[in-house]
């Protein structure tokens, strides 16, 4: 789905599903739930096209994988590249595509398509590909999801336990900011703070925080500044759309682009 920014309109797109079904429809095409990218200027939505069949694992890099592209003025949705091996890729300043795909040694490459035909960029498992291997020292374009990366940790975010491991407290930089008491459930001890979907705020002020904890569980929008902090509706979450413009600190591999 393509929701407006001010939520007015929702679009759908296709209908997806995932690689890591226990039980695969065998031989039956689908859209994947994941590896969604925009082009920069946000006209197209690109998307991965597959079928299901019998692998060993995921079909992480499917066979029968196709890179499909989204026209969001005109609602046509076409066929980019095909065959793609690959499940991370990002773009080029002249509308290229990289993209990463494994060997017959099961190492990875990085190819590159410019409209017409596809090449090899780079060395096999590179961890590093300059930007003029990459072609006239142009400046790739990638959009980050949440699982590539984190402003928490970016900007020294951390768990610290103090010393009798009866609490933990939560630490931005060198100051702490909320401690949370040790907790016990069927598993044993816990903390009941978590990373995951917790996001800074564009502007960097504020950041969400998810908490599951006897007294209270959903989301806390902590003031960075003041220290404050406020309960949110729960399941309350961020989406936040962090590009290479955004995140200057990242590097080329024979994987596709990784944040530093």
């Amino acid at each position: 789905m393509i929701v407006s920014a001010d939520g007015s309109a929702v679009r759908q797109v296709v209908t997806v599903d995932s690689i890591y079904k226990e039980s695969k429809p065998i031989g039956r095409p689908f859209f994947r739930d994941d590896g969604f990218q925009w082009s920069k200027d946000s006209r197209y939505l690109y998307l991965i096209k597959d079928q299901y069949y019998e692998s060993k694992g995921s079909q992480l890099y499917s066979s029968k994988g196709e890179l499909w592209r989204y026209d969001v003025q005109t609602g046509n949705l076409q066929l980019a590249l095909k065959p793609f091996p690959a499940y991370t890729y990002f773009f080029g300043d002249k509308s290229g595509i990289y993209f990463s795909v494994p060997t017959e040694a099961g190492d990875l490459r990085l190819r590159y398509f410019d409209g017409a035909i596809v090449k090899d960029i780079g060395d096999v498992n590179a961890w590093e590909i300059s930007r003029q291997q990459l072609g006239s020292g142009e400046l790739p374009f990638f959009s980050f999801s949440a699982q590539d990366f984190n402003q928490l940790f970016a900007r020294g975010a951390r768990l610290e336990q103090e010393q009798n491991g009866r609490q933990e407290k939560l630490v931005i930089g060198n100051r702490p900011y909320l401690a949370f008491t040790q907790g016990e459930n069927i598993k044993g001890p816990f903390y009941c703070e978590n990373f995951y979907n917790s996001e800074f705020l564009p502007g960097d002020r504020y950041f969400l925080l998810n908490v599951a904890c006897g007294n209270y569980e959903g989301q806390l929008l902590i003031d960075d500044e003041t220290g404050k902090y406020k309960q949110l509706p729960k399941d309350t979450r961020v989406y936040l759309a962090l590009t290479t413009e955004d995140i200057p600190h990242y590097r080329v591999s024979c994987g596709g682009i990784m944040a530093n």
